[in-house]
């Protein structure tokens, strides 16, 4: 499988080609899948993910004490089930009470060791003609940031099976959209994703 390096990319193969299972943050259980492939995942998972509801993964208090801003909305806006040959995704959009927005997904991937991704990473970006995004240390089992798009973000594998990714919409003003501070995105996707495990 192979994962484009940056957000517009990244979200439209992780939105439209996942499955697999993860872990229940409240129950550490896991779901999605059967047989092997559920212990699979499980053995490997962190003890947060939510493979079908981010939201549960990442509590919206804990987005908002690491942003200092209060969240007005948390959303469930994409959920994909696990299928035999497909891994499970799902996304939340944290709206902040100035209007800012943060999207994390969390992606399963039962049967495919992603760390073959992370190793190759900026490597799919350039075959794809896109700017690779640079790597960031310290986080997960690799990480990767872009800033050259409309939407700044993180990009991170966890173990051999789990991937997010947070992106960062800006306000919403009269002219359009403005757009998001880099280092101010940055700084919370990586608090945001050892939240989670990364």
């Amino acid at each position: 499988m192979k994962l484009m390096g940056v957000a517009g990319a990244i979200a439209c193969l992780a939105l439209s080609s996942c499955g697999g299972g993860g872990g229940n943050a409240t129950t550490g259980t896991g779901s999605g899948a059967t047989g092997a492939s559920t212990a699979s995942a499980t053995a490997d998972a962190t003890g947060a993910w939510n493979e079908t509801d981010a939201c549960k993964t990442l509590d919206q208090a804990v987005v908002a004490s690491a942003a200092g801003e209060a969240v007005s909305k948390a959303a469930t806006t994409k959920s994909i089930p696990a299928t035999d040959s497909t891994a499970a995704l799902s996304q939340c959009d944290y709206t902040l009470a100035d209007g800012r927005t943060v999207m994390f997904s969390t992606k399963v991937a039962m049967t495919t060791d992603m760390g073959a991704d992370a190793a190759s990473y900026a490597d799919h970006a350039k075959a794809a003609g896109l700017q690779p995004p640079a790597p960031v240390p310290g986080v997960g089992k690799a990480a990767f940031w872009g800033d050259a798009t409309e939407l700044p973000h993180l990009d991170f594998f966890v173990g051999a099976h789990q991937f997010g990714f947070f992106m960062f919409k800006g306000k919403m003003a009269s002219a359009g959209l403005e757009k998001v501070d880099p280092a101010w995105a940055k700084d919370l996707a990586i608090k945001l994703a050892h939240k989670v495990g990364a």
